[in-house]
């Protein structure tokens, strides 16, 4: 049976299908899932829809074919009603004036759309999760007790606020609890309330930002003794000054550099009344806008707590792996216990078992001395590199059978990609393979990243292929294998893509992560764990060695 959209698509005219798949994309197809016996039109739909997905009709090329489908004096009609003036004499200019038209959720266009096609629903806008702004908290149900590793960091946390420390920096693996385990740690020390002052959480990415509301939601009736605020301050949430009062704000970094910039209300009240300021992801804390924003908020004195996996900016940046330490003050807390706390916590199955396999693609690429420098002073792969090895077909041939195999295996695969249409490429080869596939970048709305993802959670799809998303901010447990398909010289991007894997049975995840490295002639990391303690020596402050002699005295007596 033909789906209903294949079936309009059949309709348009071949010169309109190969606007919608670039020739470089064409013939990237062509070489990795051929047309076989397919006609020229039907290889040309299934490599529209295998390219575009739910998302085909975002493409105002898709729109204007779909409305060529009209009567031409119906769609002069419509022209005339939704445009506000009057028709054009020839088809083609009515039906690009509408393809033009905003296509939002409930927009009169989509409306029309609807109304007129069978168009199933998720191929049409949709709104993302329509959140409160302001958020009341109150009990309502219990919550399982925090694991050993994750009771001693909020232990350790809350003893640091009430000896009023002012900067501490929390490392623990990715997969194992950081954002709950921060949450439990403020809930506890604010048990009380907070009169009308309120908490700050920062984060880079509205993902992020939902990911510690839900957390705090969650978390926050169940510990503290007094009702609070949960406020929004990212995406379309705007909270009006009062609202703050007696709030935790979960805010992105753009929005709060916004308004601390703006210097209005919003903004002095978050400074006079923060009484903590938590920074996500804190290996970013010293972009210029970014410490703009903490040291704009903690002037009064308000605590800056850090939460991240890698606390340093790369293996080769010494200057600036210190400037983050300095910043947190040198206090880094981490879970504690005996031996490596990694090996701790994969034997107590927090985090996954790692299975990492190299597959040599006997690629070489050989950067310009200005690139190679560039690496050898710390910083990443350019992208002219990464360009050239996307474009590499035998390469993207091997990557197709690679994730092939994992799939066959039952391991659902994120892969990432060396740019995004290299993720898109990706994506439709193994959509016409039979492989379920979804692309996501950072060019696409929130509200179809967010359907993409819940697929892949749900099972829709078996492998997400992204570049530059997926690092941080994403949570799916069901991920078996990750597929490191692009070279890095960042080993806190390494530690995050392969992240994304790792968290175990303890945590809903798997009892075993997969992790494959696509190697070419460029350096690769180690372990996949080693990363975890690369930073380790920039992290020693007086105060900390205080602690520690301290505690040492403590065990004596």
């Amino acid at each position: 049976m033909v789906d209903p959209v294949e079936k309009l698509l059949l309709k348009f005219d071949e010169y309109d299908l190969e606007r919608l798949v670039t020739i470089d994309i064409q013939r990237d197809l062509e070489y990795l899932a051929g047309p076989k016996d397919k006609e020229r039109k039907e290889w040309l739909v299934q490599c529209a829809l295998a390219t575009h997905g739910t998302g085909i009709f975002r493409e105002s090329a898709a729109r204007r074919s779909l409305f060529l489908l009209l009567p031409d004096d119906q769609l002069g009609i419509i022209k005339k009603e939704l445009c506000g003036d009057e028709a054009h004499d020839k088809p083609f200019d009515n039906a690009m004036a509408l393809s033009r038209l905003t296509w939002s959720a409930g927009s009169a266009v989509v409306n029309l759309v609807s109304d007129t096609w069978e168009i199933p629903l998720k191929f049409l806008p949709h709104q993302g999760v329509d959140t409160p702004t302001v958020q009341n908290l109150q009990p309502y149900r219990p919550l399982p007790p925090l694991h050993p590793h994750q009771e001693e960091v909020r232990s350790q946390v809350e003893e640091m606020l009430e000896t009023k420390s002012k900067k501490l920096l929390v490392q623990m693996p990715t997969g194992s609890g950081k954002t709950r385990t921060m949450v439990e740690a403020l809930a506890s020390h604010w048990r009380g309330g907070l009169d009308r002052n309120c908490l700050v959480w920062l984060a880079h990415s509205e993902e992020l930002c939902e990911q510690a509301a839900d957390s705090i939601s969650r978390v926050w009736p169940e510990r503290a003794d007094q009702p609070v605020r949960l406020v929004r301050l990212f995406g379309r949430h705007e909270p009006r000054p009062p609202e703050i009062v007696g709030s935790i704000v979960v805010a992105s970094l753009q929005k709060a550099h916004a308004r601390v910039r703006e210097g209005g209300i919003v903004a002095g009240a978050l400074k006079r009344r923060a009484q903590a300021v938590v920074f996500d992801e804190a290996h970013r804390a010293l972009a210029p806008t970014y410490e703009y924003v903490t040291k704009f908020l903690t002037a009064n004195g308000a605590p800056l707590i850090g939460l991240t996996a890698t606390p340093g900016r790369g293996v080769d940046r010494a200057h600036e792996n210190q400037e983050l330490a300095d910043l947190f003050g040198g206090n880094l807390v981490v879970p504690a216990g005996d031996g490596d706390v990694v090996d701790r916590l994969e034997a107590e199955g927090i985090l996954a078992k790692v299975r990492r396999r190299e597959v040599e693609t006997g690629t070489e690429v050989y950067p310009e001395q200005r690139q190679l420098d560039s690496v050898l002073e710390g910083f990443d792969y350019s992208s002219a590199i990464l360009k050239t090895l996307s474009k590499n077909r035998e390469r993207n041939q091997l990557l197709i059978k690679t994730i092939k195999e994992e799939c066959s295996e039952g391991r659902p695969a994120l892969v990432f990609a060396c740019s995004v249409s290299h993720a898109q490429v990706l994506s439709a080869a193994l959509n016409l393979h039979g492989i379920s596939a979804a692309c996501i970048h950072g060019d696409m709305p929130p509200a179809d990243r967010y359907s993409a993802i819940i697929g892949f959670r749900s099972g829709e799809f078996d492998v997400l292929t992204n570049f530059g998303v997926l690092s941080t901010g994403f949570d799916a447990p069901r991920t078996r294998t990750v597929i490191v398909a692009r070279p890095t010289n960042s080993a806190v991007l390494y530690a995050q893509m392969v992240g994304r894997a790792l968290r175990g049975p303890k945590m809903g995840g798997g009892e075993e992560a997969w992790v494959v490295d696509i190697r070419d002639n460029l350096d690769r990391f180690g372990a996949v764990t080693s990363v975890y303690h690369a930073f380790e020596r920039f992290w020693q402050s007086e105060e900390a060695e205080e602690r520690e002699t301290l505690g040492a005295t403590k065990g004596d007596k």
